[in-house]
């Protein structure tokens, strides 16, 4: 290793302005290079978003204010082209633009716009924090080669999207509630219709009761049982009138046939007493109390012994001898104003010995008329509930038979009830939470945004950097200067020692004499050596040096080297000057 190493260094001394030269040359390349490399600037600024305190106990969803439905595209919508292009119009690099002549963007001047905030918003990045639900923390951040620009742009485009974001929020609250308002007038439409559908439904079947099931089989078995005692019923009435009927006809075959009462006053007179308003009061007073005690009897299921139907019973008898009196006193009365030519038959002697049994029978007669009276419409009555009961009996058994159409469209109405109704109860909720988010946002009480420290950048650019060209130009060189020197190596035959003469030759060295120099080559080697290297290497050298001072100059320092470059341009100015002024 010692003797490569050796080798080496030897190899490189030999070959020392091979590999100078070339690495002086490509290190100033590079330098030079770097001053033409675009400059990359960097510029920031922060701002906080946090939710307001007075808003914090409200329920808030996506959907009713809460900023998680913006925080999902609030990285886009910081460098979109819209707040992009607001902000270059707050900066004033919109004004030269072609506009119409009421001042509005042209076509043309549209899509200027909307190129040059593309291009502008690719050169801001965002970084994005959440310490809490509550709170973000957003950072601008722009690179590009105009230092100056940068935090202008940054402190435009925050202050253009945080304007942005309280409008954005206000606009999709009120769409919001649009929207809900709407579905909840929807949802009560629908939650009304199917109301009305159910209750026609159960207009339509007023005998099924959908709670209770059973209740339409216990209503018919009801209605059969009453019917039942309906039949047995008008047959026990039935009985009776018959018997009664037969009781007036012997009754009137006792009497002889017709009802009469004959009175004998000189003459042989027959005088038919007819019914007065009185006693026909009396009569219907008498067949309502009957009908009052059938209907008990029917209705409750009372029976004779009841104090009710009792009372009834001795109201009956009193009115039937409140009858017989009046009609004792319509006789009298007929009697007394019979008309004196008025005749209608001739009487027997029998009759008129029988005058007072006759009228006694007379009485049996009429009681028997009224029970018949009063039985007969007992079986109207009857007949008229056993149709009544016969109807009531076939519509049951029609809805029996169609309960199950009717259950499956009863419940298709209540679900269709129930989910309108839950659509509308969630719509008003929404709507609900909405409106304190639209109160709150109008007074600037929902989200408060923090954006009062401006912008801050450097004056260095952040790309290239100083170390990464100086980085570059030293390799550069150094392989400049060892490639030239292996292309020297490769190319040198000068043989420069005795042993590389015996290879080279293949016999051995009996003796070598050293190199004849004249005065003339000392006087050579002494300039060469004392004054043409040493300015060849100081030239060499300053240029590189100069280089690298422009580029770190204009790196770290740019204002010293736009100094610099203007020197030039000053001292023509400043002798152009002179030779004037000469």
């Amino acid at each position: 290793m010692r003797k490569n190493l050796n080798s080496l260094l030897r190899i490189l001394y030999l070959h020392r302005c091979a590999f100078f030269v070339p690495c002086c040359v490509a290190a100033t390349i590079v330098f030079v290079l770097s001053l033409s490399y675009p400059r990359t600037y960097m510029a920031s600024t922060s701002f906080e978003r946090r939710d307001d305190p007075v808003i914090l106990n409200l329920n808030l969803s996506e959907g009713t204010g809460s900023w998680s439905y913006f925080r999902s595209t609030m990285v886009e919508d910081v460098t979109s082209p819209e707040v992009v292009a607001e902000a270059i119009k707050d900066m004033g690099l919109a004004d030269n633009l072609e506009r119409k002549p009421e001042g509005t963007l042209t076509k043309r001047g549209k899509q200027r716009l909307d190129a040059m905030a593309r291009s502008l918003g690719s050169t801001i990045s965002v970084g994005w924090k959440m310490p809490s639900e509550y709170i973000d923390i957003m950072t601008l951040t722009y690179k590009g080669p105009d230092p100056e620009l940068g935090t202008k742009l940054v402190d435009a485009v925050k202050k253009a999207y945080i304007r942005r974001a309280m409008g954005w929020i206000q606009e999709f609250l009120e769409e919001q509630r649009t929207f809900f308002q709407g579905e909840a007038e929807t949802a009560h439409q629908e939650w009304n219709s199917a109301k009305e559908a159910l209750a026609k439904l159960q207009l339509d079947n007023p005998l099924i009761d959908a709670s209770n099931p059973s209740a339409i089989s216990t209503e018919l078995s009801d209605r059969e049982a009453q019917q039942r005692n309906l039949r047995l019923r008008r047959g026990e009435y039935e009985a009776e009138l018959v018997a009664q009927k037969q009781l007036l006809a012997a009754t009137v075959a006792e009497m002889g046939g017709e009802q009469r009462i004959i009175v004998n006053q000189g003459g042989d007179v027959t005088i038919e007493i007819p019914f007065s308003p009185e006693a026909l009061r009396l009569r219907d007073d008498i067949l309502e109390v009957e009908q009052k005690i059938t209907s008990l009897k029917a209705s409750r299921g009372m029976r004779e012994e009841h104090p009710e139907i009792q009372e009834l019973v001795t109201k009956r008898d009193w009115y039937l001898k409140l009858l017989e009196q009046q009609r004792e006193k319509d006789r009298r009365e007929a009697l007394a104003n019979r008309p004196a030519d008025y005749e209608s038959g001739v009487a027997t002697k029998e009759d008129v010995k029988n005058l007072g049994q006759q009228q006694q029978v007379a009485a049996a007669r009429l009681r028997s008329q009224v029970r018949i009276d009063a039985l007969e419409t007992k079986i109207k009555e009857v007949d008229l509930e056993m149709q009544d009961n016969e109807a009531a009996i076939a519509q049951l058994s029609r809805a029996k038979k169609s309960f199950h159409e009717f259950d499956r469209q009863y419940a298709a109405a209540k679900e269709q009830i129930d989910n309108a109704r839950s659509k509308y109860k969630a719509n008003e909720q929404t709507l609900r939470s909405l409106e304190p988010a639209l109160r709150a946002i109008r007074q600037g009480k929902l989200l408060k945004f923090f954006a009062e420290q401006p912008a801050h950048g450097s004056a260095t650019p952040v790309s290239p950097k100083t170390t990464t060209i100086f980085l570059l130009a030293l390799m550069a060189g150094v392989g400049a200067g060892t490639m030239f020197v292996i292309l020297a190596e490769l190319f040198d035959h000068v043989l420069r020692s005795t042993s590389h003469v015996s290879r080279a030759l293949g016999v051995p060295i009996l003796e070598t004499i050293d190199e004849i120099i004249t005065s003339a080559d000392r006087r050579r080697n002494l300039i060469r050596s004392f004054v043409i290297t040493p300015v060849a290497v100081v030239l060499i050298f300053g240029i590189t040096a100069g280089s690298a001072s422009l580029a770190y100059l204009a790196i770290e320092r740019p204002w010293a080297y736009e100094r610099i470059i203007d020197l030039p341009e000053k001292a023509a100015h400043i002798f152009a000057c002179f030779m004037v002024l000469q």
